[in-house]
């Protein structure tokens, strides 16, 4: 079947988009490689089957990627979203917010596409391919870390969180102010180091975000906590977006020189999202999904959590999506939830230490306990680094690295490295990890472990409150 018969088919078949060369050859593949069959009797069998396959092929996927990104083609083939499972991607479809970029980038016959882009308040989704002239996938052979999500300025606003298949999900740590986002990314090489090939691949293209926002909603919340062990949590707003929900809130330290230790929980930033427990309940009080549940198994509807320090407010800035389900209108609006804090575990100022004979230690384990749990020492050799300790036992959320120190017989400190983690049970963690003392060339008789900075998990507070409140 030649070019023009293709293309032919294909403006009868609902679109009128043209057929892209990877897409024709993979057609006229599937064509030559049917049976020759007796004319007699069947002299019509092979030009139905080969239109019956001309038509199906123009809903199906080609190469894990949407070769064609016309909007009137990319609506009649079946969207990559559909197989994420995901109920907000598909709530999204329904609505008409994905957009269709029709971005292509070619060299050394290698072409990278962006066919699929899904954007709102909460996370941006990108359908990717990337095909050799045989319409062989290399997805799994970019470095896809290339790709940013940019504002207006140039600032990269989303981090990439989820990868299922060549459908990729970044999220925004920070709130967007911008209307508009520029996907942006350039390739020189693409393969391992053993099937590098050099070029230069370009992407870029604008997100808009206008139509999601006319479906987007914003709950004020505006409610805040203060413990009396000395923290502050704040809850700003709820935004429900077509795709996802976002949650916003800070964590505050008001007590900053006594109990909590102000410089570790900067670098706990990363990590804060994780160390807030909270949970949705019904009218009833029936919970209906956790955030960082304590017990397991639990009903969760988080798809992700994020947090940043900020230096000018001395605030933690937490961000957590939620499956748009969460808080459907009939649920949300009609009959109303609670919010329940569960806990939090923020640094403490700890200074628990245990002087103790590594050589007994080897014979009969010691025991270390503080306000992040109980740890064993069971071991302390030599090793590449300095000496390890082993440490094993139960901690109470977390395993951290918090801030330790080492003090031999003769006086001498140490800078110690953790190492390691640990298996969640029903309400501990399984610890299994190791200090590295580096610099330590020889085992002492005797030596002080400073635990300076723990982790201390908060798990007494009585704070809820009704959601929704007044919608803005």
């Amino acid at each position: 079947m030649d070019t023009n018969q293709v293309d032919s088919l294909f403006s009868k078949e609902h679109t009128a988009a043209a057929v892209p060369d990877i897409f024709r050859t993979k057609i006229n593949e599937t064509l030559g490689a049917l049976p020759d069959l007796p004319e007699a009797g069947l002299r019509g069998y092979r030009k139905h089957m080969k239109k019956a396959l001309v038509s199906a092929a123009a809903v199906v996927l080609v190469g894990g990627a949407i070769l064609s990104n016309q909007p009137a083609m990319a609506d009649f083939v079946k969207s990559l979203f559909n197989a994420s499972r995901d109920a907000g991607l598909e709530n999204s479809l329904q609505q008409g917010l994905v957009q269709y970029p029709n971005v292509q980038a070619k060299d050394k016959g290698i072409t990278l596409t962006v066919s699929e882009v899904m954007a709102d308040r909460s996370r941006l989704v990108l359908a990717v391919g990337a095909e050799n002239k045989k319409g062989e996938s290399l997805v799994d052979e970019v470095d896809w870390d290339r790709l940013e999500v940019q504002d207006e300025h140039g600032k990269v606003v989303a981090d990439r969180r989820y990868i299922q298949g060549n459908v990729f999900t970044y999220v925004f740590p920070e709130k967007l102010a911008s209307e508009t986002l520029t996907v942006t990314g350039a390739f020189t090489e693409i393969g391992s180091p053993a099937t590098r090939i050099e070029g230069n691949w370009n992407i870029r293209f604008n997100v808009n975000l206008a139509h999601a926002d006319q479906q987007t909603k914003t709950v004020p919340i505006n409610q805040e906590y203060v413990a009396p062990q000395g923290y502050k949590i704040e809850v700003n707003n709820l935004t429900k977006a077509p795709s996802a929900a976002r949650l916003d809130l800070t964590v505050s330290l008001l007590d900053k020189g006594q109990i909590f230790d102000a410089e570790q929980f900067k670098r706990n930033q990363a990590l804060m999202s994780h160390e807030l427990m909270f949970h949705f309940e019904d009218k009833q009080g029936k919970p209906i999904s956790y955030v960082n549940p304590q017990e397991l198994p639990a009903v969760v509807h988080q798809f992700t959590g994020d947090s940043y320090f900020d230096e000018a407010t001395g605030k933690m800035h937490l961000s957590y999506i939620f499956s748009p389900q969460l808080f459907d209108d009939k649920i949300f609006d009609q009959t109303g939830m609670r919010l329940v804090l569960d806990g939090c575990v923020l640094p403490v100022k700890s200074g628990k230490s245990l002087t103790f004979k590594p050589e007994e230690a080897m014979r009969k384990p010691v025991i270390f306990e503080d306000n992040e749990g109980k740890f064993t020492i069971s071991d302390v050799r030599l090793d590449g680094q300095g000496a390890r300790m082993k440490l094993t036992g139960n901690v109470y959320y977390r395993p951290t690295s918090g801030e330790w120190s080492v003090v031999d017989d003769q006086g001498r400190q140490y800078p110690v490295e953790f190492i390691g983690g640990g298996i969640s049970d029903i309400n501990q963690v399984l610890l299994d990890a190791s200090l590295v003392i580096k610099g330590m060339s020889e085992i002492p008789s005797e030596m002080t472990l400073t635990h300076k900075v723990a982790n201390k998990l908060y798990s007494d507070q009585n704070w809820s409150f009704e959601l929704p409140q007044n919608e803005g």
